[in-house]
This record gives structure tokens, sequence and C-alpha cells, in this order.
């Protein structure tokens, strides 16, 4: 029971309930596609013409070339070293995002979350973007330069008039 009498435990079984299907889901995703479909299209940016597959279709690269830029470097490893390199950054911004929370939702939450890293995406880096980008606005740069939609994130200082946090983010993302 919680502080004012509630119930967790209904909350704590519906995440085990999602832990169970995600990780079903996970799996049937890399039976049917690969591990790390989404960042295989980092990887393979740099292995052929950046744009060549379309909307769409497998390794399609659909981010700006800013983004690719910034994994240079790591592309020119192997596949399975570049995806090894990837889901493990994935993992630990997982972590990060889990710390803060009660030790009893980490497995649970955690199950949720390696969905994401099943996939190779970047939505665990978008997250942690969300999380510290109100108190170090240059962090916004980063989905600036690959998904446009989350950048939105900034507008918050535009409606809050924080004309210096604002600065930072466009400023660094310029």
């Amino acid at each position: 029971r919680g502080r004012a009498g509630e119930c967790r435990a209904p909350r704590l079984v519906a995440a085990w309930i999602l832990a169970v299907a995600l990780t079903l889901t996970a799996v049937a995703f890399i039976v049917v596609e690969r591990f790390g479909y989404d960042s295989h299209a980092y990887w393979a940016a740099w292995q052929g013409p950046m744009f060549g597959p379309r909307p769409g279709e497998p390794d399609a690269y659909l981010y700006s070339p800013a983004f690719a830029h910034a994994l240079w470097v790591p592309a020119q490893l192997p596949w399975p070293a570049f995806a090894a390199l990837f889901a493990i950054g994935l993992l630990a911004c997982l972590v990060w995002l889990l710390r803060p929370l009660e030790r009893r939702w980490w497995l649970p939450l955690g199950i949720i979350g390696l969905n994401e890293v099943a996939a190779g995406n970047v939505y665990l880096v978008l997250a942690v973007v969300a999380v510290l980008g109100f108190r170090h606005p240059a962090v916004w740069a980063f989905p600036a330069l690959t998904k446009i939609t989350p950048c939105v994130g900034p507008l918050w200082f535009l409606a809050r008039r924080e004309w210096r946090a604002l600065a930072i983010s466009v400023g660094a993302t310029v």
C-alpha cells in the first residue's frame, strides 16, 4: 500500500503483464526482422548510398546526414560490433532512466525497455534528452539532428519565455 492507502500491486502486475507481452513481441521481431533493425540502418548508411533504400524498405536511413556523421567512427566497425556497442549504449540509457525508481520496478520496466534495445532505435536516447534537456538545453540538439518531432521540447522554453535556455538549445543545434 502507498502512503495514501492506495494499492500499488495492480500497477506492478500491469507492468509485468506488459513486460511479458513486449518480450514476446521483441522475440518475434528479432525472428522476423533481425536484432538491431533500426541500428542496422544507421550502420548501413556508411556501407553504401546513405539514402539508397526508400522509406519502408530495410535499411532505409530516415535521419539527417549530421546524425550519420556522428556515427561515422563506430560505423567503421563490423556490423556485429556496431550492434553490440549501440545496444550497450541503449542499455546504459535504460539503466540510467530506471535508476530513480523503486527497485521493484526495475525488472518489469527494464524488460519493457529491452524491446527498444532489440530494435536499436534512438527512443531511449530521446528519453534521456527529455530528462536532461530542461537543465541542459544544449542536449536538445540531438533530437533536432535525428527525429525532428521530438525537437518540440525547446518550445517549452519559448512558452515559458526562458530565452537563455531557448538560445542555448537553438545555438547548440545550429
